[in-house]
């Protein structure tokens, strides 16, 4: 069986990803429709995390627990829709939005990185998340850390990207030393078959993501969070997914020779 899943997806190189949408101060909270709001009038690409309600809708929400960006107790897989109501991202006025909010949002105007995080209810968050981008218009990658969650969504939706989420995990504590080196070397794209990688840029440069860079994969990096560091991490990968600073425009990167890359546009 094959490490590697082909699909032409070289608009994954077009535009950075905003980590969490375009979040700060002045634009929203992380993951709030003020942050994709602000990602989208500037042109860039959104990347953003899933969780599964207790009612089977896909909220878009990092943590598991409610309590650093709501400031209530409680797992947000424990609410169903209607529960969304009543919280509040970082003291704003944004709450949680659900998932078929931001597809409604974007409407296909700048591409998505969709994070799955499906740990605590495994094969329950794929098929909900496949059945809400059926008939979706615009560009869409499904991304993870899990291997077998690609997998099942490979199974379910083979025509939709797949981006394996990984990074040098030497630091990890949390994981077991075979694990560590198993997830660092990707060598479990076996179980994933990916259309493109994710890698966390600190780890670079590393065999294994520049291999599969040579074979046709297109490497993002993440989280950049410094422009010094926005030039560095493109040595070794072709887009970003950024926080903190604003990388060169969208606009900016396509004019460049080699267009279509934002890697290009550091030439």
């Amino acid at each position: 069986m094959p490490i590697l899943s082909r699909l032409c997806i070289d608009w994954v190189k077009a535009v950075p990803f905003a980590h969490r949408g375009l979040h700060g101060p002045d634009t929203g909270p992380e993951n709030s429709l003020a942050a994709f709001d602000a990602a989208i009038t500037a042109g860039y690409g959104i990347e953003c995390d899933v969780r599964l309600l207790a009612d089977g809708e896909v909220v878009v929400f990092h943590d598991a627990d409610l309590t650093r960006l709501t400031g209530r107790a409680g797992r947000i897989e424990d609410l169903r829709t209607p529960d969304l109501r009543e919280l509040r991202l970082a003291g704003t006025d944004e709450r949680p939005p659900l998932l078929r909010e931001l597809l409604t949002r974007c409407a296909g105007r700048v591409p998505l990185y969709v994070e799955l995080k499906g740990d605590s209810r495994p094969g329950r968050l794929e098929p909900a998340v496949a059945g809400m981008l059926d008939g979706y218009a615009g560009h869409v990658l499904a991304a993870s850390f899990d291997p077998f969650s690609l997998a099942r969504m490979a199974a379910l939706r083979p025509d939709l990207p797949r981006c394996l989420i990984s990074c040098d995990f030497d630091k990890a504590t949390d994981m077991g030393r075979v694990k560590r080196f198993v997830y660092a070397n990707l060598l479990h794209a076996a179980v994933a078959l990916p259309h493109c990688l994710a890698y966390g840029w600190w780890g670079l440069p590393r065999l294994m993501p520049a291999l599969f860079r040579r074979l046709g994969l297109p490497v993002l990096l993440w989280t950049v969070r410094a422009r010094e560091d926005m030039v560095e991490a493109l040595r070794h990968g072709d887009n970003i997914v950024f926080e903190g600073f604003l990388p060169p425009s969208p606009d900016a990167a396509t004019e460049q020779e080699g267009r279509g890359s934002v890697a290009s546009a550091q030439e």
